[in-house]
């Protein structure tokens, strides 16, 4: 598999469990999903290939597209399954996109930077 098609999968991954997980589990605070964003977003940066700012585009959207995704799905399953209503569906998925995607992009840059720095110095050897 391509290290840009795990990347992609790894950030989509991220977006779609760890808000629908966050709040099923009644999670107290956001250190957690900030943290796991941060460390799969570094994850999938240092794996992307190509210039900087096309990792963090990669990282970011699938990110955001995993986090509508995932809580479209939970939403649907609220109002199916449970008869349950969310009316705030779009508040959910500016906050969470917001919350998944800035660290992981952020993270995706500095690994992207140190990742493009190391095989720089890697080949300025050979």
């Amino acid at each position: 598999m391509k290290r840009l098609s795990i990347a992609i999968i790894l950030s989509f991954i991220l977006g779609a469990l760890v808000p629908v997980i966050a709040q099923r589990a009644q999670i107290p605070n956001l250190w957690i999903p900030l943290l796991l964003a941060s460390v799969v977003g570094a994850c999938s940066g240092a794996l992307a290939p190509g210039p900087i700012s096309g990792r963090i585009l990669v990282v970011f959207a699938a990110t955001i597209g995993g986090v509508f995704v995932g809580l479209t799905v939970d939403a649907m399953v609220d109002w199916f399954y449970f008869a349950h209503d969310r009316n705030l569906i779009g508040v959910e998925w500016a906050v969470w996109g917001f919350l998944m995607g800035l660290p992981a992009a952020v993270t995706a840059c500095l690994a992207g930077f140190v990742a493009s720095r190391i095989q720089k110095s890697g080949n300025s050897a050979v």
